[in-house]
């Protein structure tokens, strides 16, 4: 009976999640500043591809950008290990829907100077907070890779994680695996450790991003996306890339750079941005434009309107099941933590609450309540939730 109570429950905040995704959409990538940190907000494996996932892999999957990147920031000691030049983006553009990995991902295939193969995988993190438990969510993407080529009977393969994070906060979450385990020392032997090099572009000085004008100019543009003086980077991103702009390669960056600052960037009115385009490719003696800035304008804009249709119609069948499904799990818990804590300081548990309703993700949620279920001390719990 309780099972179908919650179900009834979450259907009902399901149908409140459409209906209100109807009566007004957001812009695309409205909710990602915000850095509520809400479930809804942190739920990467959802259906719906963002602004920030498509600019990534517009910008990255290209071969000029990924050569230049991993030359420039796989850890110096791993890249003279490897043949850069063999590098090949895996299953086309992302990796293959059968995994349910998300829509920010890269699985790139490399070979070692030796010979051998190897996986780089790339992680493209643009959220406003910071995910506490990354390491344990890119372990679970390796472990389907694995699988994968097991099946196919293709040998283990290394497997070089990489993320890029260009969130509001600066990065603070362990980027070891083995520090996610609380225990003993004596025991330390028994948990598995792996590290993942983060490349946070929160805090890392323009001047210090390396690589060539495209690579500069796609790291910038992530960098510069939640910035109140977007407009102005923007302006220096454009002059990076204007002197090669004939070429089909960087027109088409260009116009992806043009498509994401235009449709998502906050607090840049379109009068603004189209005039800061036109002031970069504005010729300095007659003011007439030196390549074709107004069509590179209007179809960055227009390829950004209909992703945001697209988006909008698909994002409010997703968000309505999952906020019904958090919404339940939030039940769940409270009415466990009102049984399990009934002793516990009133203060201590009203802070628990909050912080679940902050920053829990479902996966956290499922872990916290079965832990609660499970017998797990207040502090046990506290830890889980960061």
């Amino acid at each position: 009976m309780a099972e179908t109570g919650e179900a009834r429950r979450a259907q009902r905040e399901g149908n409140r999640g459409r209906k209100a995704r109807e009566a007004g959409r957001e812009r695309p990538g409205d909710r990602e500043p915000a850095g509520d940190g809400t479930a809804q907000e942190r739920a990467r494996t959802s259906a719906v591809p963002t602004p920030h996932d498509r600019f990534f892999l517009a910008a990255f999957s290209n071969p000029a950008v990924l050569n230049d990147f991993l030359a420039h920031y796989i850890p110096p000691a791993i890249c003279q290990q490897l043949d850069l030049g063999s590098a090949t983006i895996e299953s086309g553009t992302v990796i293959d829907a059968s995994l349910d990995i998300g829509h920010s991902d890269l699985l790139i295939s490399i070979r070692f100077r030796d010979g051998n193969d190897a996986l780089i995988y790339v992680l493209a993190e643009h959220k406003s907070y910071v995910e506490r438990l990354v390491t344990l969510q890119i372990l679970s993407y390796l472990v389907k890779i694995w699988l994968r080529d097991r099946a196919n009977d293709r040998p283990l393969r290394p497997i070089i994680p990489l993320a890029i994070y260009h969130g509001a906060r600066p990065w603070n979450a362990p980027t070891n695996f083995r520090a996610l385990f609380p225990g003993p020392a004596a025991v330390e032997q028994h948990w598995p450790a792996y590290e993942v090099t983060v490349l946070d572009l929160s805090t890392m000085p323009e001047e210090t991003i390396a690589g060539d004008a495209p690579l500069r100019a796609a790291m910038l543009t992530l960098q510069a996306i939640w910035q109140l003086d977007v407009l102005k980077r923007l302006a220096a991103i454009l002059e990076l890339l204007r002197d090669a702009a004939e070429s089909p390669s960087v027109a088409e960056l260009l116009v992806a750079v043009l498509r994401y600052v235009g449709t998502t960037a906050k607090g840049a009115t379109r009068p603004d941005f189209e005039r800061t385009v036109r002031a970069v490719f504005a010729d300095a003696g007659d003011g007439t434009m030196t390549v074709p800035a107004d069509g590179w304008i209007a179809e960055g804009l227009e390829r950004g309107r209909e992703e945001g249709r697209q988006e909008g119609r698909q994002e409010g069948r997703q968000e309505g099941l999952e906020r019904g499904l958090n919404e339940g799990l939030h039940q769940a818990i409270e009415l466990a933590v009102q049984q399990r804590f009934a002793d516990a300081p009133p203060g201590e548990v009203a802070a628990l609450l909050a912080d679940l309703r902050i920053a829990a993700d479902a996966d956290t949620l499922r872990t916290v309540l079965r832990a609660i279920v499970a017998g797990e001390a207040l502090d046990g719990v506290r830890r889980l939730v960061g």
